[in-house]
């Protein structure tokens, strides 16, 4: 009996009356659809949907610059959040000299007004920013190769552009 069998069988995991529990521990397993390998052929596996499956490699290359694409959208929406911050959306109490105003004194700085527009456009763009991520951990979670590798360039591109318009 293996380790897990008896620990299985120790722990008084019923299995249906009369099966084996070495054959119920087997067909959990194999029932298991996530890779545990990376996979370097991408023809024929879905992409998160099963309807969005690569077929010939003009299809793995579409996806490839999808993904490279939705990799560089994620972080342009990053860059672009923090520059309207920065810019366009700094609270009135931060844009003159810190020295002028105490913060713990001044109730206009620890409870601002509601801006409805700045604050619904602020959480539209955090809700995307962060849908994009999550598509690009699942996609990542795909164990595919060549997908895995358009998730790290298209980032990896993006941040160097990104963060040489973050410095000017």
């Amino acid at each position: 009996m293996s380790s897990l069998t008896k620990e299985i069988y120790d722990h008084g995991i019923n299995t249906p009356s009369g099966e084996n529990p070495t054959n119920a521990v087997a067909a959990a397993i194999s029932n298991h659809s996530m890779p545990s390998v990376f996979i370097l052929s991408p023809i024929n596996r879905p992409l998160l949907l099963l309807f969005l499956t690569s077929r010939n490699p003009v299809e793995v290359m579409m996806f490839w610059l999808l993904i490279f694409g939705l990799a560089v959208g994620y972080r342009a929406m990053a860059y672009a959040r923090h520059r309207l911050e920065t810019r366009y959306w700094n609270p009135p109490g931060f844009r003159g000299s810190p020295g002028n105003q105490s913060f713990f004194f001044s109730p206009s700085l620890v409870v601002q007004r509601l801006d409805w527009s700045r604050d619904l456009k602020r959480a539209g763009m955090e809700f995307l920013t962060q849908v994009i991520g999550y598509l690009l951990m699942l996609i990542a979670m795909s164990f595919v190769v060549p997908w895995f590798f358009a998730i790290v360039l298209g980032l990896a591109t993006a941040e160097f552009f990104f963060a040489r318009l973050t410095a000017v």
